[in-house]
């Protein structure tokens, strides 16, 4: 048996690696690394120093990712070819959670600004709408910008709209992109000719990222518009339509489709319909 001098307690062990003791116990029951004696009449167990050399080893591998399995293995160090491919693979999954990472970092970045956009155009509703033209009534080009979108017929209805912006969600985690804009719907029908039964709808948000991948990318914009600022629940949105198309016809134009809704303030950001802010955007162009 070693001399005792040339062992450690369980207490000094963890005093002088800077671990604690029931990781250090806990490492014993697993199998990881087994005291190099115990006292068979107290049950006392001691470390050599050649263990601590094997804590540092475990403690390398543990910083680098690697679970206590896959170190329980990489101790064994049998084979320089094999350490060197799970360092490989670690390295390969490191740089693959980083990316998902960035994703995640961005994704919550641009959900800050859309809510801080999103409130500056209610604070400005509630502040200024007295003072605006027809509640903000304005024409203006729209600007082209790609979306990730999908367009089919399809009832016009809650249910609906919430299975197709699920969808819509789906593709933007599958190709990895960001959104960089609110949610929007698009209406391809005429509102005299609208059926809420079967309706063709295209749901869509403006995005950044690899779009050569994804096929549901298409340029939205590149026309004249009129848009108009609603703040309050969806039910009350034709009355802002109604608003629009009159101040439209008064100013010599013609409402052409497809009409726009981008959803700047929903449910997304809150449960109160009456702070939900809504653009209104309808294609407009010039009498003859």
């Amino acid at each position: 048996m070693k001399k005792f001098d040339d062992l450690y307690t369980v207490g000094q062990m963890s005093k002088l690696c800077n671990i604690p003791i029931k990781t250090l116990r806990y490492y014993d029951d697993i199998g990881l690394l087994l005291p190099e004696h115990v006292d068979t009449q107290n049950n006392y167990r001691y470390y050599s120093k050649k263990q601590i050399l094997y804590l540092s080893i475990i403690r390398h591998f543990k910083t680098s990712g690697f679970s206590l399995e896959d170190i329980r293995n990489l101790l064994k160090r049998e084979d320089l070819s094999i350490l060197e491919k799970k360092l490989e693979d670690k390295l390969i999954d490191t740089k693959k959670k980083l990316e998902e990472l960035e994703y995640v970092r961005d994704k919550l970045e641009m959900d800050i600004n859309h809510l801080k956009m999103g409130k500056e155009f209610s604070d400005y509703l509630d502040t200024e709408q007295e003072t605006w033209d027809k509640n903000g009534i304005e024409m203006k080009n729209i600007p082209i910008i790609p979306v990730l979108f999908t367009r089919y017929r399809c009832p016009s209805n809650p249910g609906s709209y919430i299975k197709r912006f699920s969808e819509l969600g789906s593709l933007l985690e599958k190709y990895k992109l960001y959104r960089v804009g609110p949610l929007m719907t698009v209406f391809y029908d005429h509102y005299t000719e609208f059926d809420y039964s079967n309706a063709d709808i295209e749901v869509c948000m403006p995005v950044a990222g690899n779009l050569e991948r994804c096929p549901n990318i298409r340029e939205y914009g590149g026309f004249l518009g009129v848009t108009m600022l609603h703040k309050g629940p969806y039910s009350r949105m034709q009355d802002s339509y109604s608003m629009a198309l009159e101040w439209i016809q008064k100013k010599g134009y013609a409402y052409i489709t497809p009409a726009t809704e981008k959803y700047i303030i929903d449910t997304t950001s809150t449960n109160i319909e009456e702070n939900y802010v809504t653009e209104i955007i309808l294609p407009v162009k010039k009498y003859h």
